[in-house]
């Protein structure tokens, strides 16, 4: 059997690649720390092409982000990235590596109509020198402060 004109038409574009819109969502540490409701995350987009390769996404990914944010130096290590794909993919996958983004095209090449994905890229939390969780100016409580706190809940035995 041969194919259909149309589908002749298609298969075609998609040797030459399929544009897919990327909406792009970035939510820093601090906003993790707010309750869901309260998060304030930046939007921005990215248009790629279905042929693009790992490097060039990874790249302009991290590009777009840093220039979303008004920063530079920003790295891969510093976000987890997943991706969704509405009707296809609604569970977030991470987008991490290259088999990751095969997936997140493969997916994407599925939709009907628009050819769009999500990315969601959530600051990781950063580690002081000391290996605690992020810094947030609160020290520790000292060994001294358990002893300070022992006798202020100390009660006193009060006889009538």
């Amino acid at each position: 059997m041969e194919s259909s004109g149309e589908e002749q038409e298609e298969n075609e574009r998609k040797a030459q690649g399929m544009d897919i819109t990327i909406d792009i969502s970035i939510l820093s540490a601090v906003e993790m720390k707010k309750t869901e409701k309260k998060h304030k995350s930046v939007p921005t987009y990215l248009v790629i092409n279905s042929n693009d390769v790992w490097n060039v996404l990874r790249n302009r990914l991290f590009e777009k982000m840093s220039s979303a944010l008004n920063t530079d130096g920003l790295s891969c290590n510093d976000y987890a990235v997943t991706f969704t794909v509405a009707r296809i993919s609604p569970q977030p996958m991470p987008l991490a590596c290259e088999d990751d983004y095969k997936q997140l095209i493969s997916h994407s090449l599925k939709a009907k109509s628009e050819l769009t994905a999500r990315i969601l890229a959530i600051e990781k939390a950063k580690k002081n020198q000391t290996g605690n969780k992020e810094n947030t100016g609160i020290q520790p409580p000292s060994d001294e402060d358990d002893e300070v706190n022992e006798k202020k809940t100390k009660k006193k035995k009060v006889h009538l």
